[in-house]
């Protein structure tokens, strides 16, 4: 395409370890806000994003300086492995376990295999570089969906199953580019007509 840099901006709905990874390794440049997973603590002093990962050593440090240590892999719903980390005798002796955590095993944090990565794609979205970026895609791409949704009163598919309502939104969207092409024309003084003639 002639270009020397991509810069990939999506929502939180493409907030995957893997594909981020393939496209930062492809020289992609993602700025996607970070998702939180899991049960939230009931106190927020005890979020997942409070226990510090140490590298060296391959374990977490809680809030409260407790050691979470490497434990067996949990297996996820597509069948992959994620390394879980916990220390239940230290949780059950912590005077703040019920702010950190309801279950009574103890709290487990789960890190990605590709973590890495996602902590790289996380420190870009905390620049001003980062929130500019999102704030320029909201202002871009949820625009149609609220005109669509708000303004023409699209708010149902009238349509069932995949294949019918992916034509129905595409209809919908090619009378928004019309009619958006037609505006910005207006705006500048010419006609439609004009500009294809």
């Amino acid at each position: 395409m002639g270009v020397s840099e991509i810069a990939a901006v999506a929502d939180k709905g493409y907030y995957d370890g893997g594909d981020i990874e393939i496209c930062e390794k492809s020289g992609t440049i993602c700025y996607i806000p970070k998702v939180e997973n899991g049960r939230p603590a009931p106190n927020s002093n005890y979020s997942h994003n409070k226990f510090k990962y140490d590298n060296a050593n391959n374990w977490y440090v809680c809030p409260e300086g407790s050691i979470l240590y490497a434990r067996a892999p949990r297996k996820r719903k597509d069948g992959s492995f994620t390394p879980a980390y916990t220390n239940a005798a230290a949780c059950h002796r912590c005077p703040q376990y019920r702010q950190c955590t309801n279950d009574r095993r103890g709290r487990e944090i789960y890190r990605s295999l590709h973590q890495e990565t996602l902590d790289a794609v996380d420190l870009r979205m905390q620049t001003n570089e980062g929130l500019k970026m999102i704030r320029k895609r909201k202002s871009i791409v949820e625009h149609p969906f609220g005109t669509t949704k708000h303004i023409w009163g699209y708010r149902q598919f009238l349509c069932r199953g995949v294949d019918k309502t992916t034509g129905e939104q595409s209809l919908v969207f090619l009378a928004y580019n019309f009619r958006r092409v037609f505006n910005i024309y207006k705006d500048n003084g010419k006609s439609l007509l004009e500009a294809i003639g």
